[in-house]
């Protein structure tokens, strides 16, 4: 949703009898990078007899030199322009892999190309220790040449206020640091210097600044100025490799926008005069005068219809319902609030992550204080939401649903569905719930599946028992996880129809029926099964594999120890990474490599199975021994989401 303005902007000379004027260059015409749309521009000088050509000047701004052959009382300067201020996204570039960090080295003939803006001149006592004194306090460690750019702009900002200085020139960096006040050209110009002895090429800007009054006052903050606002302004340029010539405000503090409008980019001030010449000794009255009018607007949240396009508006809807009535159609319309929490109105989780600390827990508390007191009775469904581009994961989804006619659909709020809560349920919850829902609706389950078989011809599915026997050694807590890494999301576990375990002593039998795929099972298909359990709190794990053997009913696997998490994540072949969790919390998007092992800390860890299984259990990063791990890491490692209780969920929810 665009906004156009027209900017005008007059310069006047009145002078006390005719004088000659030598050859005049004027820079008032947006440069060629200029990002904001110029729709169209003009220029109109007086006297009128005059001849005009326009030029580009050694650093290719658009000069126009005009040359006046009669004496004259007047010289008026008027520069009419249409800019659609589309908003821009001054971080929207891409930079060099060899400049991301800072320091960088420019290559060679870039270096050459850009010597002009990379003089330096010799740093008088005050800006040799500016210059320290942010080495020290931000160039400790490497760091983003970016949020570099973006720390140095903000500390001049912080430092020099801004003053209107209506006399020529500009401050040398000296100046401005010891009166820690100056003008926009002042404050950038320090800004140039200070990045030239950083290292990078900058420049000075001298251009337009359009500044728009907000529709709507900031809740906290400063929310702009009062009226729409233009005016000339200079502001600096950095280049970095990839992202090209970055700008920066210093009189503000910010990159610069779709508001800053370029008119000559040169190495020093003096060659970005907006108007350059000479005349006659005389008296001079100098006069100028800006504004900037909004010639369009869309519609858009904060500024919408105006009183008689919503009464248009208002009678289009009357005539859509009356067609809708007609037709004996009916709607309904709901609302979508937006609700923060009070007590952190400004984290992360309120603002622009998906998920959070507290959303989930305070999101399900609200949704059953709204259930009780508007459908007691109703059903809470709690699934995927929206999943808005550029985020890992997508946001939670809580509903409820009733009957008009007020009769209960869902008793078993508290005891079943742990929503309100804000908690995860485990697998040993997930499946009691779905055999207790299963058995209040009279639904039987079914065993049966397709086999896939080598020719893709579908059968029902033989029963074919995998068995294994493990020596506990002390341990409690007993479960398994069998799926086969082609088809990771068919799982079976111990609590499922044709899976369990057998106890005698300090030894246990587990076995599961490969029948009770989802998608069946064929000769010699691979299948992994991860075993864990507890020993004196600790975690213990092994992870085995097989082929499946269609020539025997029962396929034994025989005997397997139990051993700490710590073993099999070095030494199983099966470990193809791990997962680091904080308040039980995934901290990771895709599986973590194994040779990054040594640098966890303050986390727990949990392997990752090929398959992409984490196992349940945990390890606390302060357990594991430096070193490198005995099996390799993998080429190639695919991003994941899903984890071991959530696909166990989906398929218990599949059983019913």
């Amino acid at each position: 949703m665009a906004i156009q303005v027209a900017l005008y902007h007059q310069t006047r000379y009145s002078f006390d009898r005719p004088i000659a004027l030598s050859p005049h260059e004027f820079r008032l015409r947006p440069a060629a990078h200029c990002r904001t749309p110029i729709l169209s521009y003009s220029i109109k000088v007086a006297p009128e007899k005059h001849f005009v050509n326009w030029q580009q000047d050694a650093y290719g701004n658009y000069v126009a030199r005009y040359v006046f052959p009669e004496p004259t009382r007047e010289l008026v300067v008027e520069v009419d322009l249409t800019a659609d201020m589309t908003v821009i996204n001054p971080f929207d570039f891409f930079v060099e892999a060899s400049a991301e960090r800072y320091p960088f080295t420019y290559e060679e003939r870039l270096s050459s190309e850009l010597s002009p803006f990379r003089t330096v001149e010799p740093a008088g006592p005050l800006l040799s220790a500016w210059i320290e004194r942010f080495k020290r306090e931000h160039l400790g460690a490497p760091i983003n040449s970016v949020d570099l750019l973006v720390a140095l702009n903000r500390e001049i900002q912080r430092e020099v206020k801004y003053v209107v200085r209506l006399e020529p020139g500009v401050y040398t960096p000296e100046e401005t640091l010891e009166r820690k006040i100056g003008s926009c050209r002042d404050s950038d110009w320090l800004l140039v210097h200070i990045l030239r002895h950083l290292g990078f090429a900058a420049r000075f800007v001298s251009g337009y600044l359009i500044q728009l009054t907000a529709d709507v006052k900031a809740l906290d903050g400063p929310s702009g100025p009062e009226a729409d606002f233009t005016d000339l302004h200079a502001w600096a340029e950095a280049f970095v490799p990839g992202a090209g010539w970055i700008g920066l405000d210093a009189t503000s503090g910010l990159m610069a926008g779709e508001g800053h409008i370029p008119l000559a980019c040169t190495a020093v001030p003096a060659s970005a005069a907006p108007v350059y010449g000479f005349s006659d000794l005389a008296e001079v009255q100098f006069d100028f005068s800006m504004r900037v009018t909004r010639i369009h607007e869309d519609p858009r949240v904060t500024k919408p219809y105006d009183a008689t396009q919503w009464h248009d508006i208002d009678r289009l809807g009357e005539r859509v319902e009356d067609e809708l009535k007609q037709g004996d159609v009916r709607l309904t319309m709901g609302g979508e609030p937006t609700f923060v929490s009070i007590d952190d109105m400004d984290g992360a989780e309120w603002n622009y992550e998906a998920l959070g600390e507290k959303k989930r827990e305070l999101a399900g508390s609200l949704i059953a204080r709204l259930r009780n007191r508007f459908a007691p009775g109703g059903l809470l469904h709690w699934g995927q939401g929206k999943w808005y581009p550029g985020e890992p994961l997508p946001r939670w989804a809580l509903t409820c649903l009733w009957r008009a006619d007020r009769m209960p659909l869902w008793h078993m709020v508290n005891g079943v569905w742990r929503i309100a809560d804000g908690k995860d349920a485990d697998i040993r919850e997930s499946n009691a719930n779905v055999r207790e829902s299963r058995v209040a609706l009279g639904v039987k389950r079914t065993a049966s599946s397709v086999e896939r078989t080598a020719s893709g011809v579908g059968r029902e599915a033989l029963s074919h028992i995998v068995r294994i026997h493990v020596d506990l050694n002390e341990c409690e807590g007993l479960v398994f996880t069998a799926y086969r890494p082609d088809a990771p999301y068919d799982v079976l576990t111990e609590d499922m129809v044709g899976s369990g375990i057998a106890r005698k002593g300090d030894f246990a039998a587990l076995w599961f029926d490969a029948g009770n795929f989802e998608h069946g099972w064929h000769e010699g298909e691979e299948v992994i099964v991860i075993v864990e359990a507890l020993k004196d709190g600790n975690a213990q794990c092994n992870v085995v594999g097989c082929k499946l053997n269609a020539t025997v009913d029962i396929q034994e696997l025989g005997m397997i120890a139990l051993e700490p998490l710590v073993e099999v994540l070095r030494n199983n072949g099966n470990i193809i990474g791990f997962s680091t969790y904080a308040n039980n919390r995934r901290s990771n998007i895709e599986i973590i490599a194994l040779s990054s092992l040594s640098a966890v800390e303050d986390q727990e860890i949990r392997p990752v199975i090929r398959g992409g299984y984490e196992t349940v259990h945990s390890l606390a990063a302060d357990a594991m021994v430096a070193g490198s791990c005995a099996s390799p890491t993998p080429p190639s490692i695919t991003p994941y989401q899903l984890t071991r209780p959530v696909l166990t969920a989906i398929r218990a929810a599949a059983m019913v």
